[in-house]
C-alpha cells in the first residue's frame, strides 16, 4: 500500500540499509526511511561513483 516511494523505503528498511544517498526523496518516502533509522542525504549529483566517494570521504 502507498506509492513507489514509500514501497522502496519499505523494501530498504527490510534489507537493513544503514543510509540512502538520492538527489530527492518524497515526504512520505523521507519519513518511512526516517521512521527506520535510515540516514536520508538528498542533494547529491553526479556519477554514482562521485556520490560515493564525496560520501565516504565526508562531504
Amino acid at each position: 500500500m502507498g506509492g513507489a516511494g514509500i514501497q522502496a523505503a519499505q523494501l530498504m528498511a527490510n534489507k537493513n540499509v544503514k543510509a540512502v544517498i538520492t538527489g530527492n526523496a518524497g515526504p512520505n518516502a523521507f519519513q518511512v526511511l526516517s521512521a527506520a533509522g535510515i540516514k536520508v542525504l538528498t542533494g547529491s549529483y553526479g556519477t554514482v561513483r562521485e556520490v560515493i566517494e564525496k560520501y565516504k570521504g565526508g562531504n
